[in-house]
């Protein structure tokens, strides 16, 4: 595969940002666009809704969310119109990135594919996998305005 250097961001600016913090708020940002997208289906006859103390509800039972940023949005995002917000702002991030970018960050995050296999279905070497990693996280994350995570998500890891 031979890309041009600057069809990614550059080393310079993906250092300014923590990746490995990154990836801990997409995968979070993952969980909540697929609860969002339970919640607004048409079809749900479950009556999910979210409480007040940050829990799912379906029907009578409950499930505490497993972090703060999940707790933040569905605090935040109460009503369906900014449910829809947040999943079109997540498709308008993923529709950000270029295609090789798309494609590992889907096999990453969505596919949970093993870095071997990205390696082999897109013919790339661990070098070139390595930069369109952290530009597709970077880029992803600047989209979606997660950078203001980033102080959550590092108090979570020292503690």
């Amino acid at each position: 595969m031979k890309k041009k250097r600057n069809d990614f961001l550059s080393e310079f600016l993906v250092s300014q940002y923590p990746v490995d913090t990154f990836k801990l708020i997409i995968n979070a940002v993952l969980d909540i666009v697929e609860t969002f997208i339970v919640e607004l289906e048409e079809d749900n006859y479950l009556s999910l809704s979210s409480t007040a103390r940050y829990d799912e509800r379906v029907g009578s039972s409950q499930r505490t969310t497993s972090s703060k940023i999940e707790s933040m949005c569905i605090k935040k995002m109460h009503t369906d119109a900014k449910k829809k917000e947040f999943i079109y702002k997540y498709g308008q991030a993923l529709n950000s990135l270029n295609k090789e970018e798309k494609q590992v960050f889907v096999n990453i995050f969505i596919k949970k594919m093993d870095v071997l296999s990205i390696y082999d279905e897109m013919k790339i070497n661990s070098t070139q996998f390595g930069i369109i990693r952290k530009s597709a996280i970077v880029r992803f994350s600047i989209k979606m305005g997660l950078e203001k995570f980033i102080p959550l998500f590092e108090n979570m890891q020292t503690k």
